[in-house]
This record gives C-alpha cells, structure tokens and sequence, in this order.
C-alpha cells in the first residue's frame, strides 16, 4: 500500500513484515495484540503506532467490489488461480449481489467470512485498551498522514496507490436493510471514530 511505499523508498529496512497467526485465520491485515506478541516489549513500548481506519460502510462496499472484481480487473473473474484466494473463490460463489455479500454467515464452515464480521477497534485494541498511539483516518490519509509524519519526524509526501475499480457513491450501494444490518454490526467502529452513514 502507499504507506509501505513511502517507508520502503525512504528506508527499506523501515518495513518489516511481523509473522501473523494464520491459525487464528488472520489475514495481511494483522491484530495489534498479534504483533505485541510478536516483537519485544520493548520495541512495543517504544514505537509509534498507527493505524488506518475507513468508514464502516465504504469498508464494506470496497470489500464486495474487491472480491468481486479480484486485483484491479474490471470484470468478475471466471478463474481464482492467479489470485490464489479462497475467500474470493467463496464470495463470489455465495454473492452475486451486494445483499448477499452483506448476508454471509459468520459462521461457514469455512470460517473464512468471520472477517466480515470484526469490527476495526478490535483490530487496535486488547482487552478493550486501545493500543495504537495515531489513528489516521482513510478518507482524509494525505494530511492524517502529514500530520503523523511531521510529529514522527519523517519526511515525505504521500503517494496514492490501490486505487478502487468503483467510481459509484458508498451509499448507492445501500438499501434500509443492509445499512441497518452493517450499522449494527459495526457500531464499536460507529461510535469509536466518529463515522456516520
């Protein structure tokens, strides 16, 4: 992503990837009590941690189309093999429309669309401490960043990457049902960092 980015042409050694727990199904996206468990305390107690967090309900609109239009094609994929993503695979055998990308189980027998389910906060916190310092938010990343960047002392700007197939509104995406749904479910995140429909 563009944060990787800045940070490995400023210093390659600035990024290291900590092992997550896959056994606990997660994913590149880690828990930050994963990587306190993971590293020194020491080194935990020292750094500067961040994160980024996005509006529950574009999160989830962004999800659907990404599984749905794989890296970056614009056309559902008819194969899964170059993605090598079981969780697409899933997706899009149990979702042709957005409704049913909302309605997927947390409990399949896969226990892969339990991701669809956790909300951010759980992502940052332990025990209910939060235990990232900075907390940048997606829609306005570039001066979030700027900011955190200056404190930290770390030079440069910013650069866009991942940029999303979906050029439509979040909330045309929507329907009473499915707000209702994905507000509640992610009403920690609602509440914690201030979004709104």
């Amino acid at each position: 992503n563009s944060i990787n980015q800045i940070f490995r042409e400023h210093d390659p050694d600035l990024v290291e990837i900590v092992p997550i727990a896959p056994e606990k199904q997660r994913t590149r996206h880690g828990y930050i009590c994963d990587i306190k468990a993971a590293i020194a305390p020491a080194m935990f107690s020292s750094y500067a941690k961040f994160a980024v967090v996005r509006n529950p309900f574009d999160r989830f609109v962004s999800w659907y189309f990404m599984f749905k239009h794989g890296l970056g094609d614009d056309e559902v994929p008819t194969t899964y093999a170059h993605v090598g993503n079981e969780v697409m695979q899933l997706v899009n055998e149990h979702a042709s429309a957005f409704e049913d990308f909302v309605g997927l189980p947390s409990d399949h027998p896969s226990g892969l669309f339990r991701r669809f389910y956790v909300p951010q906060v759980d992502y940052l916190a332990e025990h209910g401490a939060m235990l990232v310092d900075h907390i940048l938010h997606f829609e306005s990343l570039s001066s979030d960043f700027q900011r955190f960047a200056h404190e930290i002392g770390f030079p440069g700007q910013l650069p866009h990457v991942n940029r999303s197939v979906r050029v439509t509104d979040y909330r045309s995406c929507y329907n009473e049902q499915t707000k209702a749904t994905i507000a509640q479910r992610f009403q920690p995140d609602l509440a914690y960092f201030g979004y709104e429909f």
